[in-house]
């Protein structure tokens, strides 16, 4: 497959972006056949999840900005995709690298698993998470997980 002209330079243009906004990247002049362009690990209640972002060439544009964050057993990223046109600026293709970081760390933040984190009170070393039993007793049952920041030192 043949890459449009402007592909690489919209695609280091969206590296350093991303970069700029917290995600890893690799190296915007090493490994220009490999459309996996940045990453970003979060820590979530079932442990830490990484979300990818790549940068494909795409029949009806030139390139397509597309994600993946999978929890829960789906991709929560599988909507979230910017088309870039080869007439675009710089700072159009800047913007929509922003604009795309922006929802998808709003889409990930809004995850189950990472509200969990954030709201489930904190006891020492652990998180408490504290559910209603089913059936007839009404009585709160306690688990305990193991803080993934102490198990991970």
């Amino acid at each position: 497959m043949d890459l449009h002209p402007s592909f690489n330079t919209f695609r280091k243009i969206i590296i350093n972006t991303l970069a700029t906004l917290g995600w890893a990247c690799p190296n915007p002049d090493e490994s220009l056949v490999n459309f996996w362009i940045a990453g970003r690990d979060f820590k979530t209640l079932a442990g830490q999840r990484t979300a990818h972002v790549w940068f494909n060439p795409w029949f009806e544009c030139m390139g397509s900005l597309s994600g993946e964050y999978i929890t829960e057993g789906k991709n929560v990223l599988s909507t979230t995709r910017f088309n870039m046109n080869p007439d675009m600026t710089p700072e159009a293709v800047a913007a929509l690298a922003t604009q795309f970081s922006s929802e998808a760390l709003e889409i990930i933040n809004g995850t189950a698993m990472i509200r969990a984190m954030q709201v489930a009170p904190r006891t020492g070393n652990s998180t408490t998470i504290t559910t209603p039993r089913t059936g007839n007793n009404t009585t709160p049952a306690v688990s305990r997980v193991t803080d993934i920041a102490t198990r991970r030192k």
